[in-house]
């Protein structure tokens, strides 16, 4: 559960330190189908209230979007199996724009949309890394119950339930 949201690069420099590049690149492989075989024969349920507070916040004009460190096809089966994806104005993984960080992914998305502003929110430490690096507001979210106890520090606020960010937004608008 440690590598949960890291780049897949190091997810293999941890899991498979001892294996050349073309191993990792079959694991790659047999990852994402496995996770898309997932999707499709098994269940899958969003975290609470996440479906629902991403439509209100749509409502309220709200530009949303995605920034992964997964496989492009993996992070899309997700929001299209849930049918949140209509929600987001673009979905970004590092798997297809072959970025080394989630950093670097957060940099390519507030350059091509021309954003100035806005709130990073993730549960991982490289979330709170994009954010901070890129200069955005960071909101942690101990709601998923497999981040350390330090994953989410220095966020400038952290959620313990995704329909938080209603009452946050409202705030501070």
């Amino acid at each position: 559960m440690d590598s949960v949201g890291m780049v897949m690069d190091e997810i293999w420099a941890r899991v498979l330190p001892d294996h050349d590049k073309s191993v990792q690149q079959r694991a790659d492989k047999l990852f994402l189908e496995n996770e898309i075989k997932g999707l499709k024969e098994d269940p899958t349920e969003l975290y609470p209230g996440v479906a629902d507070t991403l439509r209100r916040l749509k409502e309220q004009g709200v530009r949303l979007f995605v920034a992964s460190n997964g496989l492009e096809a993996y992070v899309k089966g997700v929001s299209d199996a849930h049918q949140i994806m209509p929600l987001f104005e673009h979905i970004y993984s590092a798997g297809e724009y072959q970025t080394a960080s989630k950093v670097h992914l957060v940099e390519l998305l507030l350059r091509q949309h021309g954003i100035k502003s806005a709130w990073m929110v993730g549960d991982r430490s490289s979330d709170v890394k994009a954010g901070k690096e890129n200069g955005l507001t960071v909101v942690g979210c101990a709601y998923a119950g497999f981040c350390g106890e330090d994953e989410l520090e220095g966020s400038n606020t952290i959620i313990h339930s995704f329909s938080e960010l209603l009452d946050l937004y409202s705030q501070s608008v």
